[in-house]
């Protein structure tokens, strides 16, 4: 018995002394070892405190201010990391990287962190405008410069914010790729999609399929801004490259306040002058019903085929005061309600008088066939009324 116990702490103390023989190793020769290339470096630790314990008592406690060893070591787990950062040559690709656990894998160059992470990344033209980013997961590729993020990401980029449970960055572009579980959330506004894309050199956020942009209600003495407004396109991009956001819309538009609704092939918004641009096929529609617009209703509108009930606006052209809610049409205007139609080149709408104002060449078809060319037509919204004002020539039809 006794030989055996000799034996057992003879091994335990000769493998203590092989791992303190290392150690002192690495510690005297890591002065000398500075100058050796790089290329011969296969772990690095600078800066670092390393710590002995046994049975939760402190054992021994080493500073070193440099350390590296040539052993091939091509993977490593790595916990708690707290400042991290990806490169590509000179460039940072990733900053600020803190991360509960971390897999290294140098042979494919990748780099997993799991159980959740943080890190930061930068425009190319404003690094003083840092984008978080954070979640469960992240995949980096050094080969193919991507990160692939899951579980509860978060993207934060001064007032907005986008949720979503995957997303791909491409480091070559600086872009962040989402898909349609993405929520992006700025305090007056939400926005969904199936394909959500941030160009963050460019500062452009790109939707794609099924859009939808909703734009609360707020206490404000701005007309527009005091309704929610629901936006629907095809496509939509934005440019918050400046102090104000530039918006441009393709595709199906569609855009519902509580008492009117407008179509448009194309769209623009103009945040600094409050303009909203409908253009190619543009409508409004005056709907006092305040009917909400399910799938099947926004359909119908789209081809038209609820539009003869309600009062309609239709031109080539229609542009939109955000602030006063007041608009203007230009380019073959018609302007119709239950048989009743009047056409004309121009037509400007008060939001205040609730009347439509057309004119420039009008001509005004009556339900019975009978027509009107005047100066001005002005329609009452309320009575759905159409009066022409100034010098008319006028043709009735007589029934037989």
């Amino acid at each position: 018995m006794r030989l055996k116990f000799w034996h057992k702490n003879t091994l335990i103390l000769a493998c203590a002394g092989l791992f303190s023989l290392l150690i002192i190793y690495l510690l005297i020769s890591a002065g000398d070892l500075e100058n050796t290339p790089a290329a011969e470096k296969k772990i690095e630790i600078a800066d670092s405190t390393l710590r002995g314990y046994k049975d939760g008592r402190l054992l021994w406690s080493m500073r070193s201010g440099y350390i590296w060893s040539n052993l091939s070591i091509d993977h490593a787990v790595v916990e708690n990391i707290y400042n991290g950062q990806f490169y590509d040559q000179d460039r940072l690709l990733l900053d600020k990287l803190s991360a509960r656990k971390v897999q290294v894998n140098a042979p494919q160059e990748r780099f997993y962190a799991d159980k959740g992470f943080r890190a930061v990344m930068y425009r190319n033209y404003a690094p003083d405008q840092p984008v978080d980013v954070w979640g469960e997961q992240l995949n980096y590729s050094a080969s193919d410069k991507k990160s692939r993020l899951q579980k509860q990401i978060q993207v934060v980029d001064r007032g907005t914010q986008i949720s979503a449970e995957r997303a791909e960055v491409d480091h070559s572009s600086n872009q962040i790729t989402f898909g349609k579980d993405a929520l992006l959330s700025r305090p007056d506004s939400s926005l969904t999609a199936d394909s959500l894309l941030i160009d963050l050199n460019r500062d452009i956020f790109t939707a794609q399929k099924n859009v939808e942009l909703i734009r609360q209600p707020e206490d404000s003495a701005d007309e527009f801004k005091k309704q929610k407004t629901v936006i629907y396109t095809d496509r939509l991009q934005a440019n918050v490259s400046k102090d104000t956001a530039n918006l441009t819309m393709s595709g199906n538009i569609l855009i519902k306040q509580s008492d009117k609704q407008a179509v448009g092939d194309q769209a623009s918004f103009d945040e600094i002058n409050q303009l909203f641009k409908l253009r190619g096929r543009a409508s409004v529609v005056f709907d006092k019903t305040e009917t909400l617009l399910d799938v099947t209703t926004r359909q119908k509108l789209k081809n038209k085929e609820i539009l003869q009930e309600k009062l309609q606006l239709n031109s080539e052209a229609i542009a939109i005061n955000t602030d006063t809610k007041d608009f203007e049409a230009e380019g073959s205007v018609q302007v119709t309600v239950k048989g009743k139609q009047a056409s004309a080149r121009k037509a400007v709408y008060k939001r205040a008088a609730e009347k439509i104002y057309i004119s420039d060449n009008v001509l005004l078809r009556q339900a019975d066939g009978s027509t009107v060319k005047a100066e001005l037509v002005v329609v009452d919204i309320a009575t759905e009324k159409f009066t022409a004002q100034g010098q008319a020539e006028s043709t009735i039809y007589l029934q037989r």
